[in-house]
């Protein structure tokens, strides 16, 4: 299958999903998005606010994970097919490969945070940290995380190398006017911002290889304590998840 084809392929399954019929759930799913990026620097404190890691935790949670930049990519695509235009003639394999993980992670993530705001409307519970563990645990997400969690990997693993690559680089730069002319200059980019992110921070694969490990660190964490809050981080130096110590707020007798 083509690359255009697999991004079409992509994109219909996205159309496809619930909270375009449901004004109501998209807005929770999106809310649910927003908790899992608060989520994610509470509990990676440790690299979310590493100023060495800033520009790479920024672009993970601007670019990866964002609710808003697959809408965005959905509509790319759609003008991508409505023009009948084939982006194998402008852009190297590797780079539509990226493009390709990039949209099916962004799919991915979208699915699981519907499913978890299906299930808050159909047991009529309010958004907050004991029900949404609740109800990841009811639904048994962590295979479908683990997944996602690979993906990520490989996205952020392809988007390295090829910023490395001049002539992955060069070939991006030449068919910057063609993209922009035919209305894909948000598709331009985000492509352009991964590569120079990437490129340009030393501290790439530690961040993205530290991020994995935490992250499936958590997971193990959710289903084996089953906790009824997240008031926990990850702790470097024992590698494992560790609850926060909050300090009483009653006065001595």
């Amino acid at each position: 299958m083509l690359k255009t084809e697999q991004l079409a392929h992509y994109l219909k399954q996205y159309k496809q999903l619930r909270f375009h019929r449901s004004p109501k759930l998209k807005s929770l799913t999106w809310q649910v998005a927003q908790w899992q990026k608060q989520r994610m620097q509470n509990v990676h404190g440790n690299l979310f606010q590493n100023a060495s890691y800033q520009e790479l935790a920024d672009f993970f949670q601007s670019e990866l994970y964002n609710f808003d930049a697959l809408d965005e990519l959905a509509g790319q695509l759609s003008l991508m097919l409505k023009q009948k235009v084939k982006l194998d003639r402008w852009l190297p394999n590797e780079i539509l490969e990226s493009l390709v993980e990039a949209m099916q992670l962004a799919l991915l993530t979208i699915k699981l945070d519907q499913q978890l705001a299906i299930h808050l409307i159909r047991q009529k519970r309010e958004l907050n940290d004991e029900n949404l563990i609740l109800i990841s645990l009811e639904v048994n997400q962590k295979a479908n995380r683990l997944r996602q969690l690979k993906l990520f990997q490989s996205v952020s693993h392809q988007l390295s190398r090829h910023a490395q690559s001049l002539l992955l680089r060069t070939s991006l730069k030449l068919a910057k006017s063609k993209l922009k002319e035919r209305g894909f200059a948000p598709m331009y980019q985000y492509l352009d911002h991964g590569f120079r992110v990437m490129r340009s921070n030393r501290q790439t694969k530690d961040f993205f290889i530290h991020y994995a490990q935490q992250e499936q660190c958590f997971l193990d964490y959710l289903v084996n304590v089953k906790p009824t809050d997240l008031n926990v981080y990850y702790d470097a130096a024992s590698q494992q998840i560790c609850r926060k110590h909050i300090e009483s707020s009653a006065q001595p007798l």
